[in-house]
């Protein structure tokens, strides 16, 4: 076969197709196996009480159940079709991680396939919308969407993006199914929204004369999709406390911020070595300094470019950076979030950088060769380190390394050492604790791994440190009251509930330590207004569920108490405390 006839292939629909699957399964194989990281995923997928079931009953949980447990069980966006997606998972694979991973690259292909197709219906059938498709399949940014079992909502809501775009494009009776494609999108990933908003720029980028009555249909029915939905999802996030203060006060700081943003996405896209789960915030106060220039200037200039790329006739130029900024805007804090920066926030604003590189490389021989040569690098480069979310030691320990003066990526890499050899983490906290004496957060971990070691009263005073310097801390609250009641000091440990508890009254632990305190101190009354605080933000815990038969024991309310220690041994079978309390009523009975 000569090498025109293989473009020629190239350049055909399914030969494209083909091209960009193939180099999506290349490049990411490595993410297959059978394992996962800790960043989310146990409390989210493989220990979800809701989705480890693979039980059809659990589907209409998914899609109708808003009560505030639920909602804490399943995350803290409304995303059906992301739970649905691992419940099946779990019904096929079972714990067989592979499986799971499986599904997330095929999620990934096929929207790197779509998104190939919408690039040729904006660029045509040549070099250049395969390009952008190419360069948007390896980019290494993407690792954190594809590696990431709790990022199975990216990988979803990227396929049902572009189809919805490659279907509404179509116009006419495609905007029905463009407007489905767009619900499960969101139901997917709530940062889709803003699919009408680019449906409209890119018709006016298409032919915004001839076109426009064909399209209007398809950007009415996802604008109802939209408005619809973000009721729902405002809601939701209102629920479980998604949202946070606005770092910014006023609309100059916000602006400086995003500035700030939009370099650091800039040199992750540049330079993808610099990858990390998390990223230190940026200090972008005063406003004088030389970084919040720098990235006002990135936005005025990606800002100026637009014009300036219509003025010369490509429009498709101009499109690509529209569609990066406006699919970074949810996250741009104008809703403040609690992560400020991430990885996954790229995913779609790459498909505009790819689109604006396309439309603007020069069509030659040197341009071809150096591209090649580009994908190469990125593909090899995502390769290397797709290794690093195999496990949660390498992962921490290379954020760790990347910024080590972002100390919960220390505190992270320490955990996860922790399980393998509690020891070695004490030599992790106390060279981190060295350079940074002050971190209630490294004071706090210090302290559990200090018990696992054996050591009772160290690990009470790296607790009680740990408050002097932060008394708001909200582990080590927990940790220590939950510690002084297992060595007989519950009147203590108390206060500290209570004060837990009025702080963060949403968090589940804190509720059920408290419930174990009073337990202690032979308060069935109290425990079980407690029991019953933690059972209504976590249904299926089983913990919950046994300080609830506790508290129903103490205030002799048997069958109470026996039913709930028979839920909580049905929801921990290996838990050997419910089965020592339905015994203590057998032997009361007798």
């Amino acid at each position: 076969m000569t090498t025109r006839s293989l473009a020629a292939k190239m350049h055909s629909p399914f030969g494209g197709a083909v091209a960009v699957a193939l180099v999506c399964l290349v490049t990411w194989c490595r993410t297959l196996h059978d394992g996962y990281v800790n960043y989310d995923t146990p409390w989210l997928v493989t220990h979800n009480p809701l989705l480890t079931t693979g039980a059809v009953s659990v589907i209409p949980t998914l899609f109708t159940d808003l009560s505030l447990g639920t909602r804490m069980t399943l995350g803290a966006e409304f995303l059906p079709l992301r739970d649905l997606s691992v419940l099946l998972d779990f019904a096929v694979f079972g714990d067989w991680w592979f499986g799971h991973h499986l599904q997330n690259l095929a999620w990934y292909t096929g929207g790197c396939v779509a998104f190939l197709f919408v690039m040729r219906s904006l660029l045509g059938s040549g070099w250049r919308a395969l390009l952008g498709a190419l360069l948007f399949a390896v980019h290494p940014t993407h690792l954190e969407c594809v590696g990431w079992l709790a990022s199975r909502k990216d990988v979803m809501g990227l396929a049902f993006f572009w189809l919805a775009m490659l279907t509404g494009l179509r116009g006419g009776a495609g905007a029905w199914w463009s407007a489905l494609l767009a619900l499960f999108a969101i139901w997917s990933k709530n940062l889709t929204i803003t699919l009408p908003i680019l449906l409209m720029l890119t018709v006016w980028a298409i032919d915004r004369k001839r076109w426009q009555g064909r399209w209007a249909l398809a950007i009415a029915l996802h604008t109802i999709v939209v408005v619809g939905t973000l009721k729902l999802s405002f809601s939701v996030g209102d629920t479980v406390q998604m949202t946070i203060p606005s770092r910014a006060a006023g609309l100059a700081e916000l602006v400086v911020l995003q500035g700030r943003m939009l370099m650091h996405y800039a040199e992750s896209l540049i330079w993808p070595p610099s990858l990390s789960p998390w990223y230190p915030e940026p200090e972008f106060l005063p406003l004088k300094q030389a970084a919040n220039v720098q990235g006002m200037a990135l936005y005025v200039a990606l800002v100026g470019a637009m014009p300036w790329f219509v003025w010369r006739g490509n429009r498709r130029a101009a499109l690509g950076i529209l569609w990066g900024l406006v699919t970074l805007a949810p996250v741009f804090q104008l809703v403040p979030l609690q992560n400020l920066l991430a990885d996954r926030y790229l995913m779609l604003p790459l498909g505009g950088v790819a689109l604006t590189l396309a439309a603007v490389l020069p069509a030659n021989r040197v341009t071809g060769w150096i591209s090649g040569l580009v994908l190469l690098l990125l593909s090899i480069s995502s390769i290397q380190v797709s290794g690093i979310w195999q496990s949660s030691e390498a992962l921490w320990k290379t954020a760790a390394d990347r910024y080590p003066s972002h100390l919960r990526s220390t505190v992270a890499w320490a955990g996860a050492v922790h399980e393998r050899d509690p020891t070695a983490a004490r030599a992790i906290y106390e060279g981190a604790l060295r350079d940074h004496p002050n971190s209630p957060l490294l004071h706090n971990a210090y302290g559990t791994t200090l018990l696992a070691l054996g050591l009772e009263e160290p690990a009470l005073a790296a607790w009680q440190h740990a408050l002097s310097l932060d008394p708001t801390h909200k582990k080590a609250l927990h940790n220590r009251m939950v510690q002084l009641t297992r060595v007989g000091r519950p009147a203590e440990a108390l206060a500290l509930g209570q004060t837990l508890t009025n702080l963060y009254p949403t968090y589940i632990d804190g509720w059920d330590g408290l419930a174990t305190t009073y337990i202690a101190l032979d308060d069935g009354s109290r425990a079980l207004v407690a029991a019953e605080r933690a059972l209504a933000l976590a249904p299926h815990r089983a913990a919950s569920w046994c300080n609830l038969g506790s508290a129903h024991f103490l205030g002799s309310d048997f069958d109470s108490a026996r039913a709930a220690w028979q839920r909580c041994a049905h929801l921990d079978p290996e838990n050997p405390y419910p089965q020592r309390g339905l015994q203590a009523l057998e032997e009361r009975a007798n």
